[in-house]
């Protein structure tokens, strides 16, 4: 049996730009590694290197930050809606059992 629409997790809505940038970067760290590799960078692939490494990491963790939140806040609709549900159905519950009360008060208590 297939769950229904709004039950499947939410597709992204667009490509998650801080994870191309950790792409970029990282070919980018790359690049300089295989360059300072030749000889062309010298000490400051080194330091290009650890740049390129740290911008990948803060992409990254950014990157993937925007998609738990995404997914946090598809939760958090279907926890809203099942408790909309459930005290949507209490609430008839309590009407129904103090209708029934005001019923048998109506009936036991003597009219003045």
């Amino acid at each position: 049996m297939a769950r229904p629409t709004d039950e499947l997790e939410p597709e992204p809505k667009s490509w998650n730009i801080w994870l191309t940038l950790m792409v970029i970067s990282i070919a980018f760290t790359i690049a300089v590694a295989v360059l300072e590799y030749v000889g062309v960078f010298r000490d400051l692939g080194v330091i290009l290197s650890a740049v390129g490494l740290a911008l990948a990491l803060g992409f990254g963790i950014s990157g993937s930050s925007q998609r738990t939140v995404e997914l946090v806040r598809f939760d958090l609709r279907g926890i809203r809606r099942d408790l909309t549900r459930g005290f949507a159905e209490m609430s008839r519950e309590m009407n129904r059992g103090l209708g029934e009360i005001a019923a048998l008060l109506r009936e036991r208590l003597p009219r003045s």
